[in-house]
């Protein structure tokens, strides 16, 4: 998933996009104990996207919180 797209979700959506994530990215992990995971990079990419999503979020509430306190000033 490219960074544009993740920045187009909405923030509800974003967080319940991390979720299902970080589910699957268990059962990565699960399956590469157990030695049957087929695509070793797909744990990378996936944790790769979930640092992006949080990332994003992170942003946004960053700037949510910059533009209350400016309005205080």
């Amino acid at each position: 998933m490219k960074l544009d797209e993740i920045r187009g979700f909405a923030t509800d959506d974003l967080s319940q996009k991390v979720t299902e994530a970080q589910a699957q990215l268990f059962k990565l992990r699960y399956s590469a104990a157990a030695e049957s995971l087929e695509n070793a990079k797909a744990i990378r990419a996936l944790r790769k996207n979930v640092a992006q999503m949080k990332t994003v979020m992170r942003e946004r509430e960053l700037t949510t919180a910059a533009g209350s306190s400016e309005s205080e000033s």
